[in-house]
């Protein structure tokens, strides 16, 4: 019995989406082994014991949002060619190549971010009308997948909300990235943000924030090389506060450079992804695994994972945004206090849970394909 996982993600990452593919791969590599079908990063392609790596062959310079059509014809083809009993898609492009691949192949969706979403959030002056194909694409992949996989509460209301079967939504919540130990927080004003994904791009509400800063700080900005465009790096260097700016790529030394930041901050967009539940900014799982204050928009999805463990401020709100900065970088007992609260947050989050839905899953759906 083979079971695939596809995703549009490039691995291996250190990203937390990355690293969450790579909690999955683990489980199906305790489980016997399977497929793997994803984009190589840098440094793949992934070795894992027991999971065999397909590259889809993404040319190189192929921009993210291009990842999915690809990987969608790979898993097409694949699934049509060697007919496996479950293919785990996590990202939705790779479920539809996975349906209309072969009958009776299960299907196990975990939709995260669709990509109707991240269209909207990136183009706001986009027309609704102008995306509806593509809307009606994803609401028949959510109805037809065997079962769906969300990540909290607000992401299954919304999976519901469009269609699926409430019956065919579980739930299995994100741990942390990494595990490291907290230790003291610096005393070098220093703020530290991770920016990944459509809403992120754009950087007007901390700039607008950060320039009414009056005290002094340094700001590094880690990032993927793709979700930053260029005009956006002009606007963010040529404000008042660009020189106080460091951008970094993310790589593997991330997250010690995270541990020398006395506040990191999360400052998306408002938009249908942040709305939706299916995407976390990248800061709030990376403040919580090196254990420094952050403050992060309040919105369902960053609560669900959050919780109590976050210093909140109205989404999109760039006058609240500095004031809990302000707050925070201000005074050393605000800080502590974060510090303990970000403590009891990170003892709830584990993958255990996530990990025994996701193999009684796999389990299930390989005794249905049997009866095929």
């Amino acid at each position: 019995m083979t079971t695939v996982l596809a995703t549009e993600v490039p691995l291996p990452g250190v990203t937390h989406e990355a690293l969450r593919v790579e909690r999955r791969l683990a489980a199906l590599a305790g489980q016997g082994g399977g497929v793997l079908i994803a984009p190589n990063s840098s440094s793949g392609p992934l070795m894992m014991p027991g999971i065999r790596h397909l590259d889809p062959g993404v040319p190189i310079g192929a921009r993210p949002e291009h990842f999915g059509e690809i990987i969608c014809d790979v898993v097409q083809r694949y699934v049509t060619d060697n007919r496996p009993d479950v293919v785990h898609c996590l990202g939705i492009r790779s479920a539809i190549g996975a349906m209309t691949g072969a009958r009776g192949t299960r299907v196990v969706l975990e939709a995260g971010q669709m990509p109707s979403q991240m269209i909207r959030d990136g183009r706001r002056e986009l027309p609704a009308a102008q995306v509806l194909d593509l809307v009606e694409l994803e609401d028949k992949a959510l109805t037809r997948a065997n079962i769906l996989i969300a990540r909290n509460q607000l992401e299954a209301a919304t999976l519901v909300g469009r269609g699926a079967s409430s019956e065919k939504v579980l739930i299995a919540p994100d741990g942390l990235p990494v595990q490291r130990e907290v230790t003291p927080i610096s005393q070098l004003p220093s703020i530290a943000a991770v920016v990944k994904g459509t809403p992120e791009a754009d950087l007007t509400v901390l700039i607008s924030a950060l320039v009414r800063l009056k005290r002094p700080f340094r700001l590094t900005i880690f990032h993927d090389g793709d979700t930053l465009r260029p005009e956006m790096i002009r606007e963010l260097k040529g404000s008042s506060v660009g020189a106080r700016v460091e951008l970094v790529p993310i790589g593997e030394d991330m997250p010690l450079r995270l541990v020398g930041a006395q506040v990191m901050v999360s400052a998306p967009q408002p938009g249908r992804s942040l709305a939706a539940g299916g995407w976390l900014p990248e800061s709030v799982p990376w403040a919580l695994a090196v254990g420094r204050p952050v403050v992060a928009p309040d919105v369902g999805a960053v609560r669900a994972y959050a919780g109590g463990g976050a210093n909140y401020y109205e989404a999109g709100n760039s006058g609240a945004l500095y004031e809990r900065l302000e707050e925070l970088l201000g005074d050393s007992a605000i800080r502590d206090e974060a510090l303990e609260r970000i403590r009891d947050r990170r003892g709830a989050l584990s993958w255990d849970q996530s990990n025994r839905t996701v193999n009684d899953v796999w389990t299930i759906q390989r005794r249905f394909s049997e009866d095929r």
